[in-house]
Parts: C-alpha cells; sequence; structure tokens
C-alpha cells in the first residue's frame, strides 16, 4: 500500500472541492464507482491466493447489484476523508498516510502501523464452509517451528514401534547433517526471551466532540465560543428562583415575568394529556385546561400562597434556547417551591400511574419537598387531598419492571427521603436504570432521559441538539464526580442491548461475569466523548495486537538439567564425529597420494593408510550411531518445564482439542498448555474441582462445536485465543474476529481485556467481547495514546441504527 504525503492528498481534496465540469465529474464518479465495486466483487469471490507465506481464501459471497450498491452507498457516507479513487485515508501514529478501499476487515500491522486486510487462520471444518457470511480471508492453521523438530516429531507420529523406529532411521542422517550446517545455531538455543508484548501503534488523532479539558477541544467548534477555553462542559447555571410565576394579584391570577425574589410559590404537577377534553368534532376544547388552573389556584389560596408554577411558565416554542433552559432547569423549580401537588383529572386507577411513567414526572416527585399532596377533582370546585410520601409513590405510580433486579426506582425514593444513602455511583446507576423504562413524549432534543437525570445532579451540562443518549450521559458523568463510570463500563460485558436505553439499563445489572460494574476498578481515563453513537476516547490503556495469520516461533526457557545437558552433547556430539572424518580425509588424502608416488617404503605406508582409514571409518560409524539418537535427543531437547514464554496473543477461527493446538504451536504435546478456568463465560462449566485450572469441554475433544455450552448469541462464530505469555488457551464467542485486547480494568484478582474490532476509515474499535486475563500481564504491556473505542460491536451497533448493511452487517 503506498504512502501519500501530505501534499499529495491536500491537491487531490483541493482538486476534489474545486469546481469541475459537470460532464467531467460525472465520468470521474463513474470510473471510481465501478472500479470499486469490480474491487469489492473481486474481495468476495472465494478464490484462493498465494501470499508468501500463507495460501489464504477470500469469502466466497455473492454479491447482486443490489448488495453492491448498498455498501457503496453506506461507506459513502461515513465519516472520515477519502481520496479521488474513493480510498479511506487513515493517518497513523506517526503522522503518515495510507489510502486504502474498505472492503474486507482490516487490522492495525504492528510492525508497518499501517491498515492491512485480515487473514484468519482457521481450523479445517470452519475452512470448508461456505458463503457464511464472512468478511475476513482464512488461511489453514499453521505454526512456525524449526524443520529438526518437524522431522523429529515426523518420526514419532505412530503407534507401531517397528513403524516409529524406520521413521527414526530415516530421518536420522538427514537430521545430523542439518544440525552440522555452518552458520546454523542450535534450533532448540532460543535466544533471549521478549518480555513485553508487542506494541500496538494506534492514535487518533480526530478532535473528541466534547472533551474534559477545553484544550482537547477543536478551535472552530460551532458549539463553542470564540475561545474554546470561554466553553465549560459544565455551563447550565443552577436557576435560584423560577423565571416566571402564575400569581394572585388584585383579585386576578395572572402570568408575572418578573416575580418577587421573596415569594413562596407551589409547584403543580400534572400530565397534561389527561386533561384534555375534545368537543365532538374530537378537537381540544379547553375545559380540561381551565378546570386544572382553576384547581391549581384553589389549592394554591387554601395553603396560604399567593403562587404557582405549572409548565406553562415556561417559554413558548418560538424561543428555543430560553425553552430549554427552562425545561432542563425545572428541578431547580421543584426543590425552591414550598410543596409539589400533584392534579388528577378523576379517580380512575390508572391516572397516577400514567403520571408515573412520564420521564419529567419521576424528577418532580423524588425532589419534592416533603410528601407529594395528591389532589383528584371531584367536580366544580370540589376536590380529593390525601398526602402520598416518595417511598409510597413507587407502588401506586413508579412500579419498577418486573425484570429490574435493583428496584431502582424504589431505590431512588429512599434516597431522596432520606431513608438510605447513596454513592455517587450508585445514585448515578440507579438513576440511568430508572430514567430508561419511562416515557418521554414529545422529545424536546431526543436525549430527553439524560437531561432529565441531569435535574437529580450537582453539575449541569450544556444541551446539545445534536447529542444522542450515549453522548448526554456520557458527559454528565464526566462533569459530576460520579466514581468514574463510564471508565467502569468499557470494561463491563452486559448482555446483549438492542436499544440505547436497553444498553443504559444493564448499569444497574450483573454482566455475563457476574459481577456489578462498581465491581470493577478502571486502569484507564476518559478524554472524551465521540462524534459516533456510543463511542468514548481514552489513554493510557494497555493495548495489545492480537495476531490472527499464524502463530509465531515462541520462544521461551525451558529447565535445563542434567538430562537436556547429556542430550545436547549426544547430538552434538555426532555432527562432530562426522566433521572429524571428513577432517582427516581432507587432511591425509593428498599426503597418501604424494607418498604413493614417493614409494620409499611400501609397508610402512600401507600400515599407515590401513590405520587411518580406519580411523575415518571409525569416526563415521560412530557418527551414524549417535545420529540414530538424534530424533530422540531432539524430541528431549524440545521439552521439558517451561519457564518463561515470549508474550503474544494468538487467536484462530474454530476450536481445537488442546493437544492438537500445542503440537501447532511448540511442535509436540508436553502438556504445556492449559484453559483459563475463568477468562470467557464458555470456562464456567469447564473447570477441575479441586484446583484453580480449566477442563477442555467434551464438544472440542469430540469436534462438536454445535453443541457448544453456552450457545454462541446468533451472528457469533467460536474463536480460541491462545496467550503465550502464561501459556493458556480460552474459547470465546463473536460476530468478527477482534485484532487487538484493550485492557481498561481489573475486578476479581483478573484483568478486563475488551477485545475490538477495528475500522480504519473512522480509527475506531469496537468491543467484540471483554476477556478476563492475569494480572501478570499488566506489567508486560505498555500504555497506549488516545484510542477511540465503541461500546458495541460493528454489527450490534449498526443494527441499532436501524441500517442496512451487506457484509459488514454480521
Amino acid at each position: 500500500m503506498p504512502s501519500i504525503k501530505d501534499k499529495q492528498l491536500i491537491e487531490r481534496l483541493s482538486r476534489t472541492n474545486s469546481q469541475p465540469s459537470e460532464a467531467s465529474e460525472q465520468r470521474q464518479h463513474d470510473f471510481d464507482l465501478e472500479r470499486y465495486k469490480t474491487g469489492l466483487r473481486k474481495q468476495f469471490d472465494g478464490a484462493r491466493k498465494w501470499l508468501h507465506p500463507y495460501e489464504h481464501r477470500r469469502p466466497d459471497r455473492e454479491l447482486n447489484d443490489d448488495d453492491v450498491e448498498h455498501l457503496v452507498k453506506y461507506l459513502a457516507g461515513q465519516e472520515g476523508d477519502k481520496d479521488l479513487k474513493g480510498r479511506s485515508i487513515y493517518r497513523n501514529k506517526w503522522n503518515e498516510l495510507y489510502a486504502k478501499y474498505e472492503d474486507l476487515d482490516t487490522y492495525l500491522s504492528p510492525t508497518q502501523a499501517i491498515p492491512k486486510r485480515l487473514i484468519v487462520q482457521a481450523t479445517s471444518d470452519v475452512r470448508q464452509k461456505a458463503n457464511d457470511d464472512a468478511t475476513w480471508r482464512r488461511s489453514k492453521l499453521q505454526g512456525d517451528l524449526p524443520t529438526a523438530l518437524k522431522l523429529s516429531e515426523w518420526a514419532f507420529q505412530s503407534n507401531y514401534a517397528f513403524i516409529r523406529y524406520s521413521k527414526m532411521m530415516l530421518v536420522a542422517l538427514p537430521l545430523q547433517i542439518l544440525l552440522a550446517l555452518p552458520g546454523l545455531s542450535a534450533p532448540w538455543d532460543q535466544g533471549e526471551v521478549d518480555d513485553l508484548y508487542s506494541d500496538y501503534p494506534g492514535y487518533h488523532w480526530s478532535w473528541p466532540k466534547h472533551s474534559i479539558n477545553p484544550l482537547d477541544r477543536r478551535g472552530n467548534d460551532s458549539r463553542s465560543k470564540a475561545n474554546p477555553l470561554s466553553r465549560k462542559l459544565s455551563s447550565k447555571a443552577r436557576l435560584i428562583r423560577p423565571r416566571q410565576l402564575i400569581v394572585h394579584h388584585k383579585g386576578r391570577w395572572e402570568l408575572d415575568p418578573n416575580p418577587d425574589q421573596g415569594l413562596q410559590y407551589a409547584f403543580m404537577s400534572w400530565r397534561w394529556d389527561a386533561w384534555i377534553t375534545r368537543d365532538q368534532d374530537d378537537n381540544d376544547d379547553g375545559r380540561g385546561q381551565s378546570r386544572f388552573h382553576t384547581m391549581a389556584e384553589n389549592i394554591t389560596l387554601r395553603s396560604g400562597l399567593t403562587a404557582y408554577w405549572c409548565d406553562d411558565c415556561n417559554a413558548p416554542k418560538d424561543q428555543p434556547d430560553l425553552l430549554t433552559s427552562d425545561i432542563y432547569r425545572m428541578s431547580d423549580v421543584v426543590r425552591g417551591s414550598r410543596f409539589v401537588a400533584l392534579l388528577l383529572p378523576d379517580h380512575a386507577p390508572q391516572r397516577l400511574r400514567d403520571w408515573g411513567e412520564r420521564i419529567w414526572c419521576l424528577p418532580e416527585g423524588l425532589l419534592a419537598p416533603g410528601d407529594i399532596q395528591v389532589y383528584t377533582w371531584n367536580g366544580e370546585g370540589d376536590y380529593a387531598h390525601t398526602a402520598m410520601g416518595k417511598v409510597e409513590l413507587t407502588s401506586q405510580a413508579w412500579a419498577d419492571e418486573a425484570d429490574q433486579e435493583e428496584a431502582p426506582s424504589r431505590v431512588l425514593a429512599e434516597h431522596f427521603a432520606g431513608n438510605i444513602m447513596l454513592s455517587r455511583l450508585e445514585l448515578f446507576s440507579c438513576a440511568v436504570e430508572a430514567f430508561s423504562v419511562r416515557k418521554t413524549g414529545n422529545n424536546h432534543t431526543g436525549a430527553d432521559e439524560g437531561y432529565a437525570i441531569m435535574g437529580l445532579l450537582n453539575h449541569r451540562i450544556e444541551p446539545d441538539v445534536s447529542d444522542d443518549l450515549f453522548q448526554v450521559i456520557a458527559r454528565l458523568s464526566l462533569t459530576n464526580d460520579s466514581d468514574r463510570l463510564i471508565e467502569r463500563m468499557i470494561s463491563m460485558f452486559p448482555k446483549q442491548a438492542k436499544t440505547t436505553k436497553d444498553f443504559f439499563r444493564t448499569l444497574a445489572e450483573k454482566d455475563q461475569y457476574e459481577t456489578h460494574f462498581w465491581d470493577i476498578i478502571p486502569r484507564c481515563e476518559i478524554v472524551g466523548v465521540g462524534e459516533e453513537p456510543n463511542t468514548i476516547i481514552i489513554n493510557d490503556a494497555r493495548a495489545v495486537p492480537i495476531r490472527w495469520k499464524q502463530f509465531p516461533r515462541i520462544k521461551y526457557k525451558a529447565h535445563e538439567g542434567m538430562r537436556h545437558s547429556f542430550f545436547e552433547t549426544l547430538v552434538c556430539s555426532g555432527a562432530w564425529w562426522f566433521a572429524a572424518g571428513i577432517n582427516l580425509v581432507v587432511i591425509y588424502a593428498p599426503q597418501f597420494a604424494y607418498l604413493e608416488e614417493d614409494n620409499t617404503d611400501p609397508k610402512g605406508q600401507n600400515l599407515l593408510q590401513d590405520a587411518l582409514i580406519a580411523l575415518v571409518l571409525t569416526c563415521f560409524a560412530i557418527s551414524i550411531i549417535l545420529s540414530c539418537f538424534a530424533p530422540a535427543a531432539v524430541h528431549r531437547l524440545f521439552g521439558g518445564e517451561v519457564l518463561e514464554s515470549s508474550p503474544h496473543l494468538v487467536g484462530f477461527e474454530g476450536t481445537l482439542p488442546i493437544s492438537s493446538l500445542e503440537r501447532i504451536v511448540f511442535g509436540n504435546n508436553r502438556s504445556r498448555l492449559k484453559y483459563e478456568p475463568s477468562s470467557t463465560p464458555y470456562s464456567r462449566e469447564y473447570r477441575d474441582p479441586l484446583i484453580r485450572i480449566g477442563a477442555e469441554p467434551r464438544w472440542i475433544t469430540d469436534n462438536r462445536p454445535e453443541d457448544a455450552t453456552p450457545t454462541p448469541p446468533p451472528g457469533h462464530r467460536l474463536f480460541t485465543l491462545v496467550d503465550t505469555g502464561n501459556l493458556s488457551v480460552s474459547v470465546f464467542s463473536a460476530r468478527r474476529p477482534p485484532t487487538t485486547a484493550v485492557i481498561c480494568g481489573s475486578e476479581g484478582g483478573m484483568l478486563r481485556a475488551v477485545l475490538c474490532s477495528w475500522r480504519f476509515a473512522n480509527d475506531c474499535l469496537y468491543r467484540e467481547t471483554v476477556a478476563r486475563m492475569q494480572s501478570a500481564t499488566w506489567e508486560m504491556t505498555k500504555p497506549a495514546g488516545w484510542l477511540k473505542v465503541c461500546l458495541e460491536s460493528q454489527g450490534d451497533i449498526f443494527e441499532m441504527e436501524g441500517r442496512a448493511r451487506v457484509g459488514r452487517g454480521n
């Protein structure tokens, strides 16, 4: 993939932004579009290709014209720069630009820091499948082993002793010659073992949409003022007094735009659509609104007050900025009132519950000073009155759903009633879960749940109509001291959510590892909130690339005892005796030729010649005898207890018995690899009952992945991750192979690693799954700079957006 200089890119973009003729622009568009479509079909043709040293196969899918058109239109509307050929531009950590078509899955090369198409090694049963909607290339599962080890293990691969010994004799001489070649060190001499995992070369260059520090915001942001430092993340001032009140003055009720600062008032809470009365033409006749105000006026006067507030005191719709300010500071009006009165139009049992399910009514009840005064209309000037406590309202109006384990509305009511004291983290999580199931009616911004929660918190944020619910709640968490809520969310492994509301409901629930998010200790920091849905930018996490194309040659240190020294001497001695025989022939053969010409002492010459021949034959015989033991010696030299191993994260698609897997990784099976007992949900039911070690599931041993327990979610595939640093194996499911492990937290004595796929066009990591790793891994990794992480998988986020996607929709 060629590098693109900044000047060349600027020139291309300037030519793109110039005003060419319509005909030339159409010709260029048709050329690029047809070229891209042709290349797209080529990448899904299922052909076998050779990319040294890997033979791989492209995905086998028949893309029809509609599929191609949909994918092209989707990619054309995504974030990121493109050149004239339609290739997406990627900027790496060294500020170098690269262009590449976006078709198959890609990964960021840890050695070159450029995007490359992903090649995934897979088991034979996976590779035999066709038309399975995969978006990555596949290759044969293989390792990088020394030739000497391959020959030795080939000789031992037989259950019959005669065949095994025959194969040992067959490879003995070639193996001895191979070990005797000049310039080659002993293959079991591993050299220095690496101490650290490979460094992930990712760095995100784009500005965050919202950042913690004002210096990290884009200078020309339309949401900011002239000076980016002048705009605070928490910039909405608290409302000390209501801006307007309905006041009784000189026998009349009127809207006072500038009420007296010391005037006490009542807060009237109601559900406006419950008070609507209609005429014969099904139009609002206004009688219900009039009844409400008549009732509010009577309640106010009987309470000894002369003013009340209701949502009619908000600004009109033709003043959107002022209306936004009134709505999102309504909680301050509730706090400053003498009491809160709930007005109901009749005694229907459902009226109270209808009021409680509205999102803006929940903070009105929670923040009310004292009990809620409930008034029900009985007729002209007649109404019933009762007082209800906040906790009592949870059973009458705020009943939580049956699947909500923590009863968040009840917990919030007890907190604001003073019965219990929630921590900042518990308050925020309960509020998010409680508000997520409320009805919003006509959304003011599309993220009213977040702004309604804002009324319960100390610090406010400035509303942004372009924010979605996740961005609003993330900003609230970052603004308020919520004990690093978002940092903890990164490492959560929630149950699958279909909507953003469901996504936040998981906050107060246990994740797939049976832990709450407050059990997680964050190990990274949030820089800001990204432009895309459910996306944040993090810093100081530990990121490790996951290798998929082949197992590398593993360097490790084994226990070197007397047996190891003996077999090493045995192998080296065979080559030494063979070299000594050759040396005798080379040195003394010319001298014997000279003596034969002299012929002065034929008897002595013959005796000396016979002795030399005997000595050479003896050297060769000893070499051959020792060579017969070479396969067994090499087999022993590549065994032994592993004391230290070079760390790598290597994955493959499918599952394989651990005995077969170890032969691929190390060349032989010496029980080095082991299953992690608590790394993924698939390890929960397969572990040793006495010691903390995993056991191999029966469905893996019998090669029956269709019987996997637990059953993979729809659209997920089974993958296996091998950590050569601690010689562990973990089985997990995901929609696509993750290319990076981002360590963001810890809990229960284990690290939480977010396994992410990557899309280079917007330089974003997508959370495909979450695994648990041993704590020692943290010290074997390096900190990563700014990384953009989406808390959903690529397939999930596009489904949540309701976008039709071909290929990448899986």
